[in-house]
C-alpha cells in the first residue's frame, strides 16, 4: 500500500500559493483586453472547426469572456489529429479525466476523482446520461460530426443545474460555414475490423444541413503479448469483445433575416456487442440490441440589442437486451437471464441572457427533464415502470468592475418528484467566482460552489437495493487558479482544487439497500505546459489527485482510497505539420499508484499512441494510426485487461 500522504493537502496549498505569488511579481508588462485561459487546455493545433452555436447552450454568441472556472477544450481538429475513434479516446488524454472500462464493456469517465454518474454529459446542450443508472457509455457517441468537446472541470456555474456535481462534458457539434462539405474517412485494422464515416453538409438560402453516417465492426481485440493466460481468458483475441456499430445523425438550420436561428435535429445508433468475462470471475454477457434514437428542436435569437436568448426541446428512447450465460459456449439451456431496458427521457432547456449595462450582465436559465423506464429482469417476470422529473430554475449575475476583475455570483432552485411511490427532495446550489488579470500575460481566478445531484432510478428501485427514500448528494467545490503566458506561444496554467462531499450514495454490502452512507474528500493540483504554433507544437499536463473515502460502519468510520483513481496521472502531446503534406502526432499517458474495490494496489501504466498522416492531393489524405504502440498489458479497471497494440490505416477523401 502506498504510504500516508495525510500531510499533503496542506503541503499542496502552499506550493501553490508560493508559485502563484512569484509570477505575480514579475516585472510589469501592458495590459491587453483580453486575458488568458482559466484552465488546462489541449492543445489547439492551430485550426477549428464550424461550431454549432445552438449547441454551447450556456454561452452567449460572440462573446469572447473566458470562463471563470478550469476548462478543457478538446477541439474537432485535436481528435482527428490523435486518432482518436470515439468520444472516449479523446477524452481519455484530457487533462483531470481518467476513463476506465468495467464489467459491461462501458467507457467511466471521472473529472478529478468524481464518477461518471456524479458528472452532467450533454451534447449540443442537452443531457444525454441514461435514465436508470444515471450515466452513459461514452463508446455510443461517435465523433462523426464533433466539433469540439467542452469539460468543466472546477465549480460549474449555476445555469448547468443540478447533477453537475462532479463537472460538465458539453460535446459540440459542427455546422456548415462557408464552403460546402463533402468527406468520406475509412480505415481497415486486424481482426476484420473497419471502420467508415461519411459526412455531407451544405447550404442553400436561409437553409443549411449537416448528414453523418458511419458503420464501425471487428471480430474483436487482441491482448497484449505480456498478458498471462489463465482459466477464463487463454489470451490473444479478447473473447467475446467483438462489435458492430451504425449511426445515422442529421441536422436542419433555418436563419431569419432577423439572425434568430431555428435548427432540427436527429439520430439514430444501432449496435450489437460482447461483453468480455473479467479475469475474476466467468461472467458471459451479450448486448443483442441495443438502439437509441433522439430528436432534438432548437431556437437562439435576440429581443432587442440587450437580451438574447436559446431554447431547446429533446425527446431520447433507447432499449437495449442484455443476456448472460453460465458457459463460454452462451447457449440457452445454460442461460442465467435475458433482460429488457426501454428508458426514455424528454425535457426543455431555455436561457436568457441580459445585458444591464457595459459592464453588468444577467442570466436566467430553466431546466426541465423527465426520465423513465419501463423494464423486465428476465423473461416471464413482471414488468416494472418507474419515472423522475427534476427541475432547475437558476439565476447568474456576472460583472466586469474594470478591465482586470470579473465576478460571477449565482444560484438555483432544483425540485425532483419520483413515481409511483410520489417522494420528493428540493435543493439549493450557490455559485461564484472571480477573475483577475492584472497583467497581459497573468491570469489569475478563483471559484466555489456547492451543487447537488440527485438519487438516480437504479438507486430508488432497484428490486433487491433501491430506497425510495434516499437524499440527494451535495459537494461543496474549491478551485484556485492562475495562467502565465511569458512568450507568445507558450502558456503555463495550475489550479488547486478541493471538493468536500457528503452523502454519498453507496451501499453495504452487496446484499443491503442503497444509503447515503459516505462522505468523499478530493483535493489536488493540476498542471499544464502548452507550446504550439501552425507548424507544431507540444503539451505537457500533470494532475496530482488525493481520493478519499469515509465509509460508516458498525464499528466506526473508515478511511479508504478512492478505487481507480490514480495518485498521480501524466499526459502529453506533440505534433509536427510539415510543408510537403506530411503530419505526425504522438501522444502519452501515465497513470500511477491506483487501488481496487478492495483497497489493493494495481499495476501502473503507460500507454503511447501515434497517427502519421500524408496529403497525396488536395483532397485525399493517407493515414496511418498506432494505439498502445509498446503493446502494453494494462487494466483500467481490476480483472479486465484492456487492447494491446492496434494498427489500423485508412484514408479521408474530400469531394
Amino acid at each position: 500500500m502506498s504510504p500516508s500522504v495525510t500531510s499533503h493537502p496542506r503541503t499542496l496549498r502552499w506550493t501553490f500559493i508560493l508559485a502563484a505569488a512569484v509570477f505575480a511579481c514579475l516585472c510589469e508588462r501592458p495590459i491587453a483586453a483580453e486575458s488568458l485561459p482559466a484552465a488546462t487546455d489541449t492543445i489547439a493545433y492551430q485550426d477549428s472547426l464550424p461550431i454549432y452555436h445552438l449547441g454551447e447552450i450556456i454561452t452567449v454568441r460572440g462573446r469572447k469572456d473566458t470562463p471563470v472556472s478550469s476548462v478543457s477544450d478538446i477541439l474537432g481538429t485535436s481528435i482527428k489529429m490523435q486518432g482518436s475513434t470515439n468520444v472516449t479516446g479523446a477524452l481519455s488524454g484530457a487533462p483531470g479525466l481518467i476513463v476506465t472500462a468495467g464489467s459491461k464493456g462501458e467507457s467511466r469517465v471521472q473529472i478529478r476523482g468524481f464518477q461518471s454518474q456524479e458528472t452532467l454529459v450533454l451534447y449540443d446542450g442537452r443531457p444525454v446520461a441514461l435514465p436508470y443508472y444515471g450515466d452513459l457509455d461514452l463508446t455510443t457517441i461517435p465523433l462523426s460530426n464533433i466539433s469540439k468537446i467542452s469539460v468543466v472541470k472546477g465549480p460549474a456555474p449555476a445555469l448547468y443545474g443540478a447533477n453537475s456535481m462532479g463537472g460538465v462534458i458539453n460535446i459540440v457539434s459542427q455546422r456548415v460555414s462557408g464552403r460546402p462539405v463533402r468527406e468520406l474517412r475509412m480505415s481497415a485494422a486486424e481482426n476484420a475490423g473497419y471502420d467508415a464515416l461519411l459526412n455531407y453538409g451544405d447550404a442553400a438560402g436561409r437553409f443549411d444541413w449537416w448528414l453523418s453516417a458511419g458503420r464501425s465492426s471487428s471480430d474483436g481485440y487482441d491482448l497484449s503479448d505480456d498478458f498471462e493466460p489463465n482459466s477464463r481468458e487463454d489470451g490473444g483475441l479478447r473473447y467475446n469483445s467483438d462489435y458492430r456499430h451504425v449511426n445515422v445523425d442529421g441536422k436542419l438550420n433555418y436563419t431569419l433575416a432577423s439572425g434568430t436561428l431555428f435548427s432540427f435535429s436527429a439520430g439514430a445508433y444501432d449496435a450489437v456487442r460482447g461483453l468480455p468475462t473479467g479475469t475474476d470471475r466467468a461472467q458471459y454477457q451479450r448486448y443483442p440490441l441495443w438502439r437509441r434514437w433522439y430528436a432534438d428542436a432548437g431556437a437562439d435569437g435576440q429581443f432587442g440589442s440587450h437580451l438574447h436568448w436559446k431554447g431547446k426541446l429533446y425527446y431520447d428512447d433507447c432499449e437495449n437486451r442484455l443476456k448472460r450465460w453460465r458457459d463460454s459456449a452462451m447457449t440457452d439451456p445454460n442461460l442465467v437471464f435475458d433482460s429488457y431496458h426501454d428508458s426514455y427521457d424528454w425535457g426543455a432547456l431555455l436561457n436568457a441572457d441580459v445585458e444591464l449595462t457595459d459592464r453588468a450582465r444577467n442570466a436566467t436559465s430553466l431546466n426541465l427533464r423527465r426520465d423513465g423506464i419501463k423494464r423486465q429482469e428476465d423473461t416471464g417476470k413482471i414488468w416494472l415502470e418507474n419515472q423522475i422529473t427534476t427541475s432547475t430554475l437558476s439565476d447568474q449575475f456576472e460583472y466586469q468592475f474594470n478591465h482586470a476583475v470579473r465576478t460571477e455570483l449565482g444560484g438555483g432552485y432544483s425540485y425532483m418528484t419520483s413515481k409511483p411511490d410520489g417522494a420528493s427532495t428540493d435543493a439549493v446550489d450557490i455559485y461564484g467566482g472571480v477573475k483577475y488579470a492584472p497583467r497581459s500575460w497573468l491570469d489569475l481566478h478563483a471559484t466555489a460552489s456547492r451543487v447537488t445531484r440527485f438519487p438516480t432510478l437504479n438507486q430508488l428501485y432497484a428490486s433487491t437495493s433501491g430506497n425510495p427514500d434516499l437524499g440527494p448528494e451535495r459537494a461543496v467545490k474549491l478551485e484556485l487558479g492562475y495562467g502565465v503566458k511569458p512568450v507568445d506561444h507558450l502558456t503555463f496554467t495550475q489550479a488547486y482544487f478541493r471538493s468536500d462531499v457528503a452523502g454519498l450514495i453507496d451501499r453495504k454490502h452487496r446484499d443491503s439497500l442503497y444509503e447515503n452512507l459516505e462522505d468523499v474528500d478530493l483535493s489536488g493540483i493540476e498542471s499544464g505546459l502548452s507550446y504550439d504554433t501552425h507548424r507544431g507544437g507540444i503539451s505537457l499536463n500533470y494532475m496530482y489527485l488525493d481520493a478519499y473515502e469515509f465509509n460508516t460502519t458498525t464499528g466506526g468510520t473508515i478511511r479508504d482510497r478512492r478505487s481507480h483513481s490514480p495518485r498521480h496521472k501524466i499526459d502529453y502531446q506533440v505534433y509536427v505539420k510539415t510543408g510537403f503534406g506530411l503530419s505526425v502526432s504522438h501522444t502519452g499517458q501515465s497513470i500511477v499508484d491506483r487501488v481496487d474495490p478492495n483497497k489493493q494496489p494495481m499495476r501502473d501504466y503507460f500507454l503511447a499512441h501515434v497517427r502519421a498522416a500524408y496529403r497525396v492531393a488536395t483532397y485525399v489524405e493517407l493515414f496511418v494510426n498506432v494505439r498502445n504502440l509498446f503493446d502494453t498489458n494494462y487494466e483500467e479497471e481490476r480483472y479486465y485487461p484492456m487492447p494491446g497494440r492496434l494498427v489500423a490505416a485508412g484514408a479521408e477523401v474530400k469531394f
